[in-house]
Order: C-alpha cells, then structure tokens, then sequence
C-alpha cells in the first residue's frame, strides 16, 4: 500500500501517520502528532459533526441579516425608503399598508427599474415572508443593497 503521507511528512517532519481509507474499512481518520507529540485524531463523524454545527449558526444568522422589525421599517419609510407589497394584485386590493406600491415577486425581476437607483432602502413584505424573502434575494442579486425584509404584512 502506498503511504500517501510522505511528501507531506519530508517537507513538515514526521507528523503525520498513515493515510489510507481502505485501511479502516472505508472510514477515513486523520491522525495528527503535533510537536509535542500528543497524537490527536479526528473521525470523518466529528469532522460532519462540526461542519452540522456550523451550517446550523449559518442558517440561523444569515436570514437575519436585512430583516427590518416594525420599528426599523417604521424609521426607513418615514426616511424615504419605498415601501413595496410583493403579493398578488388580487391580495393588495383586499387591503395593503398606507403608502405601499404592488409590485408581484414574480413581476419584480422585469420591474426594478419602478424602484429606483439601487443604493434607495427598500422595505418588502407578503402575507408570510417567504415571497418578500425571495424578493430581498433577487433585489440584492441585482445591486439594491439597502433591501429590507419586514416579512409579513403584521409585522408592520
């Protein structure tokens, strides 16, 4: 069998133990011998089980970021943002929120230009926030960096 290590090991000092993942039934561990000779292993587990933990704070965080509570939303229209209802026009005339224009998140890709230059705060919202989320995405795919997510239209 072929030590795959020893290029890595000339070049680093002899840290590094064998590496084959047929050696270990199709599991692959690393094992490390730092300098001061603690030899540390990590299984490929432990290496998913950091890697869950820390897409799990990705998911959790990411979605924050450019979400507008009530409070916010409040301050950026009264500022000048544009306050944009993504839900159907059937939705919007059964009742939107004071000063709101419709754009659909299916129109939105073919109507950005309604919006402004890009560097304008929007403030989006839906019955949800699942349409208004996916407008926030298109909106910052496309240079609107002050795109802000209310969520659903309650939370106003």
């Amino acid at each position: 069998m072929q030590d795959h290590c020893g290029p890595v090991n000339q070049r680093f000092g002899k840290r590094f133990e064998r590496l084959d993942p047929r050696a270990a039934g199709g599991k692959l561990n690393v094992t490390v011998k730092p300098p001061d000779s603690k030899v540390k292993t990590m299984s490929t587990a432990t290496i998913l089980a950091v890697a869950a933990a820390v897409l799990l704070v990705v998911m959790l965080v990411l979605p924050r970021i450019g979400t507008a509570g009530s409070s916010e939303a409040h301050q950026l229209v009264a500022a000048g943002a544009l306050l944009v209802d993504v839900r159907t026009p059937q939705e919007y005339a059964t009742g939107h929120l004071e000063g709101a224009i419709n754009i659909p998140v299916q129109e939105l890709e073919h109507r950005t230009a309604e919006l402004g230059e890009p560097s304008r705060p929007v403030v989006l919202y839906c019955r949800s926030g699942a349409r208004s989320g996916s407008a926030q995405r298109l909106l910052r795919e496309r240079g609107f960096t002050a795109a802000y997510n209310l969520g659903p239209m309650s939370a106003w």
